[in-house]
């Protein structure tokens, strides 16, 4: 049995099919590749996240993730985003976010993982 709070349904009712869409686009530039995710980065979204982080480690260039139209990051997400910067850490490189989002910042200082993605200069 599900049971919706009032809140929840009102959440529900103000959010559109579209914006619960997640999509991911790798955006290469000649110095950083950019993970640009949108929509909502949910349980279901983690695979093709995971995916899309493992093409970009292989890669030598720089990583970043550009968030700015995420409508909700869910903790299996911040766990691939994780292993990202630590496969990053070890070759001596930081995950860094090319476009922040208030909502997302705001999950990830309730989390307490908020320093772990450092905004990058110029980043919008």
């Amino acid at each position: 049995m599900m049971v919706t709070t009032p809140c929840e349904s009102e959440l529900a009712n103000e959010t559109s099919a579209e914006d619960e869409l997640f999509h991911v686009k790798h955006r290469p530039s000649a110095s950083c590749d950019v993970l640009v995710l949108a929509g909502a980065i949910s349980l279901d979204a983690v695979h093709q996240l995971t995916e899309a982080a493992l093409q970009t480690v292989a890669g030598d260039k720089q990583v970043a993730v550009d968030w700015s139209e995420a409508t909700h990051i869910c903790a299996g997400a911040l766990q691939v985003l994780l292993a990202l910067g630590t496969a990053l850490g070890a070759r001596g490189q930081v995950l860094s976010v090319a476009g922040d989002n208030p909502g997302v910042r705001h999950t990830l200082e309730l989390a307490g993982l908020s320093q772990l993605f450092p905004v990058r200069q110029g980043a919008r």
